[in-house]
Formats: structure tokens, C-alpha cells, sequence
């Protein structure tokens, strides 16, 4: 039940008529849920009411600046260098060092701001929702399922809803209007330059913003106001590379394989770099890298007996994005697979959609491991149950962007209404689990220190728990 609505717009139309028609259908993924995983409760506490107030939590307010119809963000190709890069976007001084505060800050009430590309002005009274704007849509549910929750703990909360659409004009007319000043807590946006924008404005004005999905690790520094909820590529690597260093006793006969000829997968190779030297407590490249041009396959096939070593435990890295690139490289990995005993590390995406058409036989036979933000464990009796609530609600099944709205709404409404509008401070020592994953927030340390006591300086606080998955019998299998 809405309290008010303050600007109705074509985007709230299509909520509502979402919300009732349940058309919002779930995106089928290969089946990754097992049955036999312990239940686990959430880790942390409710919190009790700072007041004897309760304030109904539903009021929303649909911004939407601008008209113009701009595309998403597209993921980058291979050779597109443009989302990738390693690069330094803050410059700030020593004595500009932004410093969070390590004390419970409570109050009455508290603003949470919802920044999202809902592309609002895409919508038409009769046509079907755009499918660019599922993710928000789909997001911004659970996020309504975990405010409902919120309420009924007494968290004194009103949520306001802004609609990015993709356009950084409109997220720069957003930070000047001062629509966001009164915000405790900003969840968005998605794309790097909107990122960086709200993430600066959160720096320079004390105010805590979760990146629900941008894994990249270069959209801020020395921003302890910056929460990022999607792990880094870096994270991602290590932990995995910390699995198979317990599974296999070293990461010792490990290549990085990836294509020849492109800019932006440098980086990423670098990053793997950088997590097995972290791993193996190494100041050295500790992994041999192999490139190759697909191109020239046909005149000159790749030799993969020149980077694998017979008789003994191989691990072969694979950070590509490109479905072509992966289905060669596994191919011709696959004659070697148990004289080799090969196992291969690919990226989170090789879960998406794109990556539907290759032959999943590549994927159990090479033991594919990947590094994964999310897992939903069908089987949970949590997860049935939630699953059960929305469709009662929608008509339909919860997709995997229900899940992660509910979970990052439902935790950090519990930290602000617990600890303040200062609750960076207290992620470190209050983990908990979700629906999607469990939340981990570590802080990431910078050069030098700040503040009046001469502490490290914080870049920003990033969610350290990842969830091996394992293809096994067809499907993505949780194994940590």
C-alpha cells in the first residue's frame, strides 16, 4: 500500500500494471540449485525501533528528469578497452581524505534513495515494458518485499525512487537538484560513469551508497562512504584461486589462456595476476599466460601441449567474455582432460544467456570453476518460502534481481536502523546471509592515513564472500 504518490509518471503505470498482470517472468538460467545444503537463518539481528513512532515505509517518489531516449550501457567487447582500464579517477589530497565517522548515529527517521534506469520514458500505456528495464523493475520488488518486512520490525523508513535512464545528464541533474542531500542511504547507480558521479557526490556530502552491481574496483578512492556489493574481477580470482590452492595442495602448473590482439582483456589479466600473487604471497607474476588469435585457427590451431604438462593437476584460467573464444579454447582443451587432468577457471558470465549455446558436456568435463556474486539454492526452505510470497504477490517467480533487491534492502535497512547513518563503520563485524549470497564487507585499504587519530585510509568497503560454483551433473553447484 502506497501512502502518496508525488509525480505520476508512465513508470509508475507500468509498475502497477506489472505488479498485477505478473509480467514480469524470470530469466531461465542453467539450473544451479542443490538439494542437500544445510539451511542457514540470516546472521544478524532485528533491530528494535529507536522511538515509539513507527512510520509507515512505503511513501515513494517517482523523479524523472529528461526525456531523451538513451540506450543502455552495453557490455564491453573484448577489444572495447573502455570499461576496463585501469585507471586512477580521483586525485584527492591528503587533507581532503573523506573519513566516516566510527560511532552509532542514530535518528528517527530514515531517507533511503533508489537510483535505477527504469527508463521511465520509454514506456507506452499499451506496449510491453521495454526488457532494458526488467533489471530495475525487477529490483526495485524485492526491494518493496524487504520494505515490507522493514515495517513490520518498526524501521522507521520512507523510500524515494529516481529513474537514471542510463543518461548521466539526468543522474547530474539528480545531485544538483538537491533531491538527494536528505538521503541516509543511496542504492544505485548501475553503469561506471553514473557510478562515479553519485559515488563522488556521496564523498564530498558524508553519504553512504551500495553499488548493487558495478564489480569494477576503479570507480572511487578513498571513499569510505562506498560500498560495493558485487565483489571485484580480483576478488572473484582470488578466492577461487584460495579454493583450488586447498583442493589441489598449490596453484603450481596454472596458465592464463585468453585472446590475442585485445586491449580491454589486459586488464583482466592482470587482475588474475595480482590475485594468484595475493594467493601465493608473491611479489612475482606466478602464472604463465598463453594468448591466442582465434582468427588464425584455421591456418594454425592452438597447441595446447605447450603451456599443459601430462600427468599432472592443470588449472587453466580463462578471463573471457567472448562465447567464440571459450567454446574453442574448450574444445580443444577437451582431448586432454584426463591425461592432463585439466581443470578450468572461467568468469561469472559464463552463466548469462549468451553462453547458452555451448556444449555444456565442454563444461562438466573440464570441472569449470567460476567465481559468482550469486547462488540461490532452490531447495532452501528460505528460499521457497520467499519464492512463495512473491508469487502470491506478482503472479510469478522471483528472479535472480527479486533476490538480490530484497536481500541488499532487507541488510542494509536493519545496519541504518542498528547503527546510524554512519554504518560502514560496523560491516566488518556484522556478516549475514541472504537469499543470493552471504554479505562479507571488508574494508579496502589505501596509501596513507586520515583523520585527526592517523587512520588507514579506506577506498571503500567491498563484499569479500564469493560462491564457488562447480559444474557438476549439468549444472552450476555451489562448492564452498
Amino acid at each position: 500500500m502506497l501512502k502518496y504518490i508525488k509525480l505520476f509518471t508512465p513508470l509508475f503505470l507500468f509498475i502497477l500494471l506489472s505488479s498485477a498482470c505478473g509480467i514480469l517472468g524470470p530469466v531461465e538460467k542453467p539450473d544451479y540449485g542443490d538439494g542437500d545444503e544445510e539451511t542457514k537463518k540470516p546472521q544478524w539481528e532485528r533491530p528494535t525501533p529507536t522511538d515509539d513512532t513507527v512510520e509507515r515505509i512505503d511513501t515513494i517518489e517517482w523523479n524523472v528528469v529528461g526525456e531523451e531516449d538513451e540506450p543502455e550501457e552495453k557490455e564491453p567487447k573484448e577489444d572495447d578497452p573502455g570499461e576496463e582500464i585501469v585507471t586512477k579517477i580521483d586525485t584527492t589530497s591528503a587533507e581532503e581524505v573523506a573519513v566516516i565517522e566510527e560511532e552509532k548515529m542514530l535518528k528517527g527517521h530514515y531517507t533511503v534513495a533508489i537510483m535505477l534506469p527504469f527508463l521511465g520514458n520509454q514506456f507506452t500505456s499499451f506496449g510491453p515494458i521495454p526488457e532494458k528495464s526488467k533489471r530495475a523493475l525487477e529490483f526495485y520488488e524485492g526491494v518493496k518485499m524487504a520494505m515490507n518486512e522493514l515495517q513490520g520490525m518498526g524501521v522507521p523508513m520512507t523510500i524515494y525512487v529516481f529513474d537514471t535512464q542510463y543518461d548521466e545528464n539526468v543522474v547530474k541533474s539528480l545531485l544538483n537538484s538537491g533531491s538527494l542531500f536528505q538521503a541516509d542511504l543511496i542504492i544505485g547507480p548501475v553503469n561506471k560513469k553514473n557510478c562515479q558521479l553519485v559515488a563522488e557526490f556521496s564523498r564530498k556530502n558524508g553519504k553512504v551508497m551500495v553499488s548493487p552491481y558495478n564489480y569494477l574496483s576503479t570507480i572511487t578512492e578513498q571513499n569510505p562512504f562506498y560500498v560495493q556489493a558485487n565483489p571485484s574481477t580480483q576478488t572473484k580470482f582470488i578466492r577461487v584461486l584460495e579454493y583450488v590452492r586447498e583442493r589441489f595442495g598449490t596453484t603450481g602448473i596454472a596458465t592464463v589462456l585468453y585472446p590475442a590482439n585485445k586491449k580491454a582483456i589486459k586488464a583482466r589479466v592482470e587482475e588474475v595476476q595480482m590475485a594468484s600473487r595475493i594467493v601465493n604471497q608473491s611479489g612475482n607474476a606466478t602464472l604463465r599466460e598463453y594468448q591466442f588469435d582465434v582468427t588464425m585457427a584455421q591456418n594454425s590451431p592452438m597447441n595446447v601441449t605447450e603451456f599443459l604438462v601430462a600427468g599432472q593437476d592443470n588449472v587453466v584460467i580463462i578471463p573471457s567474455r567472448d562465447p567464440g573464444f571459450v567454446a574453442y579454447a574448450m574444445r580443444e582443451l577437451s582431448p586432454y582432460r584426463e591425461s592432463h587432468r585439466v581443470t578450468v577457471i572461467g568468469m561469472p558470465q559464463w552463466e548469462d544467456a549468451k553462453f547458452e549455446k555451448l556444449d555444456y558436456n565442454y563444461y562438466e568435463n573440464m570441472n569449470l570453476l567460476i567465481g559468482s556474486e550469486s547462488y540461490i539454492n532452490k531447495a532452501n526452505p528460505d528460499v521457497r518460502s520467499f519464492a512463495s510470497r512473491y508469487a502470491g504477490e506478482y503472479g510469478t517467480s522471483p528472479t535472480e534481481n527479486v533476490f538480490k533487491g530484497y536481500d541488499m534492502m532487507l541488510y542494509f535497512g536493519q545496519m541504518l536502523a542498528e547503527y546510524g547513518v554512519y554504518f560502514p563503520s560496523f560491516l566488518e563485524k556484522n556478516p549475514g546471509e541472504g537469499l543470493h549470497t552471504k554479505f562479507n564487507f571488508q574494508p579496502v585499504y589505501g596509501v596513507g592515513t586520515a583523520g585527526p587519530e592517523g587512520k588507514p585510509v579506506i577506498k571503500r568497503f567491498e563484499n569479500n564472500h564469493i560462491n564457488i560454483l562447480q559444474f557438476s551433473e549439468f549444472r552450476f553447484q555451489r562448492v564452498n
